[in-house]
């Protein structure tokens, strides 16, 4: 897991460049992340093809409401709240 506000005081230029395209980001953190596994545990890819990484604690967060097509190739961390309506019927 990496710490978004961490690399960004860290490795400002990355974390700049993981929001505007975060799929070839996140592709490259899995590879360097698989080559560091794979430097520690030689036989690990027996186990596992791939390893992702997982960044936390993005400090923009959007509506899901708010969410428009130009959003869709940014990454994004969304605050949403859900509501269930079941029909429950005590007699079938």
């Amino acid at each position: 897991m990496v710490s978004y506000p961490h690399m960004s005081q860290h490795v400002p230029y990355l974390s700049l460049w993981l929001v505007d395209v975060p799929t070839e980001m996140l592709k490259i953190f899995d590879e360097v992340a698989m080559t560091i596994v794979l430097s520690m545990f030689p036989e690990y890819s027996r186990i596992h093809k791939e390893v992702h990484v997982r960044i936390s604690d993005l400090p923009l967060h959007d509506s899901l409401r708010d969410l428009r097509f130009e959003v869709f190739s940014v990454l994004l961390c969304l605050t949403a709240f859900f509501l269930t309506f079941l029909k429950a019927s005590p007699f079938r």
